[in-house]
């Protein structure tokens, strides 16, 4: 290719000789197609077949809810369809406070205050890049945690050091912990591991923490709402005994809520940091109301779908077995 085609630079080039290498080693992506609903909820439309659909996120199917949609509806009916601003302008709706204060309520740790963000990416990096960023810090992230709390790292302005210890290792995270001399230390882990089902041993995190002191963050984005009785996540089905240890509680709309959107349940201090100092909360334009409107009922609605959490549990054994 000449390297003057395309704009003059030979950038254009090299991402051509990029292209063609992830192609030959099977690692090209396409955006894939998909077609209108299916009549069954469980299927999909892709490039014109009907699929069974074992890869969304959606664990209780509450995005085919037509009490979210009734809702949604009638909020985007009421008020503004855009926020039109990010939420430290002109764009904190007085639904987030309604929202942030039905998160409190159904996690019921009295010591923690929420703080929604536009995704759970968005949240991740906001909050492990603010952290990251007062003092002398350190971070500890299992070696399988989510793609967004590493990218927080990468992002903070301090440039922390990084450590990642052995997954689901509390013995290989005391090791690394005990020869630290950080001033912060913060362990990061996922809740629920997203690629194998696998579960972070909170209760030894929790134990460890009570020998040597460190700041712990769980994204608990695949647990919250598919698991434990009133759908608290990982934390109520391990029966925590201090979820308050737990120092920043990380969640989505974007999977067993069905919606968008997430949030970050930590100490109030924590909280007025992230409002002053999180680039991704900061710089982005808030959620629209009517999705504040939709998430607000689906909180509701998912704390009290025991027999759904059930027949999940039920259908994820069966695909283990069989």
């Amino acid at each position: 290719m000449n390297a003057c085609y395309r704009g003059g630079t030979p950038l254009y080039e090299k991402v051509e000789k990029l292209l063609q290498q992830r192609k030959e080693e099977s690692l090209f992506r396409n955006l894939p197609s998909l077609g209108e609903g299916c009549n069954n909820e469980h299927f999909i439309n892709i490039d014109g077949k009907e699929l069974l659909n074992a890869s969304s996120n959606d664990y209780l199917s509450m995005t085919h809810s037509s009490l979210l949609a009734s809702t949604i509806a009638t909020a985007a009916q009421k008020r503004e369809l855009g926020s039109g601003a990010s939420r430290l302008v002109t764009g904190n709706h007085a639904l987030y406070g309604e929202t942030e204060k039905a998160v409190e309520n159904y996690f019921e740790i009295p010591s923690k205050k929420a703080l929604l963000f536009g995704s759970g990416y968005a949240c991740n990096i906001g909050l492990v890049s603010t952290l990251a960023s007062v003092g002398s810090t350190e971070l500890f992230y299992d070696e399988l945690s989510h793609a967004s709390l590493i990218d927080g790292g990468l992002l903070a302005m301090k440039r922390p050091k990084i450590r990642r210890y052995r997954h689901l290792s509390s013995s290989h995270l005391e090791q690394l912990l005990q020869k630290s001399s950080a001033e912060n230390k913060i362990v990061i882990t996922d809740g629920v591991f997203s690629m194998d089902g696998d579960c972070a041993p909170l209760e030894e995190l929790i134990l460890l923490k009570k020998k040597i002191s460190f700041f712990l963050v769980v994204d608990d984005a695949h647990g919250i709402g598919a698991l434990g009785e009133s759908g608290k996540g990982l934390l109520e089905e391990a029966k925590l005994k201090q979820p308050e240890e737990i120092d920043a509680l990380v969640g989505t709309f974007g999977k067993a809520f069905g919606l968008y959107g997430a949030f970050v349940l930590t100490a109030n201090p924590i909280r007025n940091l992230l409002i002053n100092q999180a680039r991704s909360l900061i710089y982005s334009t808030a959620l629209p109301p009517f999705l504040l409107a939709g998430i607000k009922a689906s909180l509701a609605e998912v704390g009290k779908m025991q027999k759904e959490r059930q027949h999940l549990k039920k259908m994820s054994k069966l695909l283990r077995t069989q």
